[in-house]
């Protein structure tokens, strides 16, 4: 039991810096929406952009996504968009801050920036939207706790003795060990939200399409 509880530990010591990251990254994301709204050739640049790179079939990870939603397995393109999600977005952004303090928040950053542009309801697809949003809050939930693991190895790491260590060595140590933890809980938002998408864009998304 204190094994399931140790990640909401983690954070709990950390609340203030985990509602700080929530504001900073769901806020930029609600801020670009909103210029885009004044702006949408940025929205429709993008899109034709991702629709003419899944057009030209390249390969890739991002290939065999496309793939398994095209086959309209649920459970297999959940499991892609998890790994690809994790692999791709997650520990994309976490490994080289093992090594570079913070460096991985940048990718963090430009992943809702990305979002704020394209999912903006330019055209007033409200449908999208809200079904979508949902996506995007669980999955963003996930690389929040990411943003907050870098944040907490980095700083224990560079400022230790804030933290009661008595060396940095001592503080990179512990500052892996509550990323681990925090981890639990972005494998558990990643799940959710990858298999809430397949199905959305599988089942729920094309009845907005009309028949």
């Amino acid at each position: 039991m204190a094994i399931l509880l140790l990640p909401f530990r983690t954070i709990g010591r950390h609340i203030r810096l985990y509602v700080l990251v929530n504001v900073v990254l769901y806020g930029l994301m609600l801020c670009v929406m909103a210029l885009t709204m004044f702006f949408p050739e940025w929205n429709r640049a993008l899109i034709a952009k991702v629709q003419a790179s899944a057009t030209a079939g390249s390969a890739g990870p991002s290939a065999l996504v496309d793939q398994a939603y095209l086959d309209g397995d649920v459970l297999v393109a959940g499991t892609v968009t998890f790994l690809f999600n994790l692999v791709g977005g997650s520990l994309l952004a976490t490994v080289p801050s093992l090594i570079v303090p913070f460096v991985g928040l940048g990718l963090l950053i430009y992943r809702f920036v990305l979002w704020g542009v394209i999912f903006a309801p330019v055209d007033g697809d409200w449908g999208f939207f809200f079904v979508h949003g949902l996506t995007v809050v669980i999955e963003g939930q996930a690389y929040v706790l990411t943003a907050l693991a870098i944040v907490i190895h980095s700083l224990m790491w560079l400022r230790p003795k804030l933290y009661g260590f008595p060396s940095r060595r001592a503080g990179y140590v512990a500052g892996l060990k509550a990323t681990v933890a925090i981890y639990a809980l972005v494998v558990v938002a990643l799940l959710i939200g990858g298999f809430y998408e397949a199905f959305e864009i599988i089942h729920i998304l094309p009845a907005f399409d009309g028949p």
